[in-house]
């Protein structure tokens, strides 16, 4: 492994930050950072290639709203922060017709498919991930 990749998963399994969401999790993107929390549930090595697959499918990390991959009842989760009213609005009224709903599917399936086919359920937020108000569950097709 080069010392890049090294530095990087150790800087990714390191930066604790207190939260009671978990540790956080950094990543280096073009000149900006991307973060997320892994919950005690989550083994580091499937958190952090959950993190690189958002990363790799261009997830906003910009927003400055939190992130999290955790398990939960065994179940790959991720938790997600939304601060835009309208979205959220539109999202409680449409359900799954909704575009952002769309691309939370589109996004479950690429974390599935980066985790061998694996569940995943993705949890929106409102500006706190213990605001929940929207859940996409994503089984892979078989």
């Amino acid at each position: 492994m080069n010392v890049s990749r090294l530095a990087a998963l150790l800087l990714l399994t390191l930066a604790a930050c207190g939260s009671k969401w978990g540790v956080e999790m950094i990543q280096t993107v073009g000149s900006d950072k991307a973060t997320m929390f892994r919950g005690e549930q989550v083994s580091v090595p499937d958190a952090t290639k959950v993190f690189s697959t958002l990363v790799g499918f261009g997830y906003n990390f910009n927003s400055d709203l939190p992130e999290q991959v955790d398990r939960v009842d065994g179940v790959l989760t991720l938790r997600l922060g939304n601060d835009n009213a309208d979205s959220i609005a539109a999202i409680i009224k449409d359900g799954e017709s909704d575009g952002a709903v769309n691309y939370m599917r589109g996004l479950a399936f690429m974390v599935s498919a980066a985790m061998e086919s694996e569940p995943v359920d993705i949890v929106l937020c409102r500006e706190s991930l213990d605001d929940s108000f929207y859940t996409i569950k994503w089984q892979a097709p078989e």
